[in-house]
């Protein structure tokens, strides 16, 4: 193991590597409709090359299924999920459970502290990349409007039970020059965050219960 960078001119980080097992069914959450995902999804990539990238990346659906919620595909017709999925999960967690930890802004801790990688996680069953859905999830959509309530019919692509997928977490340790009120983010959080996920999960009606994992480590720290 290599001694920990403590030259306080460098940026300090580390490494960990984790698997996730759902044990719920995971849907979809990016727009079927090419254009909507690039209005308002792809656009929010860091740049308009990997946005596009992304948009590429959807299905080709029938334009009465437009309005469904997919999953993002390799050029092998494997699925996969972006990266901003497992940091959006992270935000949401921690800000959850901000009151358990001296942690002040998590949201903007984790932008700027916690990095995912591969860009895209494809989705396993077993030693199976997973190439199709297993079913279509169709469920009510209720909205408090101005015309009063509104009750739609949401549908989203559905991986059941059992989907796996890994990815390594870089954790920003020591900025030049930082001072930051709160506690530092640390493998502690992570982890914690990560437990919440068996309660609140990934992608599309995670409040349903959809999306919950639970997980391990694959080796050790590394920096």
């Amino acid at each position: 193991m290599k001694e920990k960078n403590v030259n306080p001119s460098r940026v300090s980080f580390e490494r960990q590597t984790y698997h996730l097992v759902g044990i719920s069914p995971l849907l979809g959450s990016q727009p079927a409709n090419p254009e909507i995902h690039a209005a308002y999804v792809a656009s929010k990539a860091p740049t308009p090359e990997k946005g596009k990238e992304e948009t590429d990346m959807l299905p080709e659906m029938p334009l009465s299924e437009k309005g469904a919620t997919v999953f993002t595909r390799y050029p092998d017709g494997s699925l996969c999920l972006s990266q901003h999925v497992i940091k959006g999960f992270l935000k949401e967690a921690l800000t959850v459970l901000r009151s358990q930890t001296d942690i002040t802004y998590p949201r903007a801790k984790v932008d700027d502290l916690v990095f995912i990688s591969p860009m895209y996680l494809r989705l396993y069953r077993g030693d199976e990349m997973i190439k199709e859905p297993d079913a279509r999830c169709e469920r009510p959509l209720r909205a408090e409007t101005m015309q009063g309530p509104r009750v739609g019919l949401a549908t989203s692509e559905q991986i059941d039970e059992g989907w796996e997928l890994t990815f390594t977490v870089t954790l920003v340790e020591q900025m030049p020059g930082a001072k930051s009120k709160g506690a530092q983010l640390s493998w502690e959080h992570i982890e914690m965050a990560l437990d919440y996920g068996a309660l609140k999960g990934l992608g599309q009606w995670r409040n349903g219960g959809h999306g919950s994992f639970v997980w391990n480590k694959v080796g050790d720290v590394f920096k």
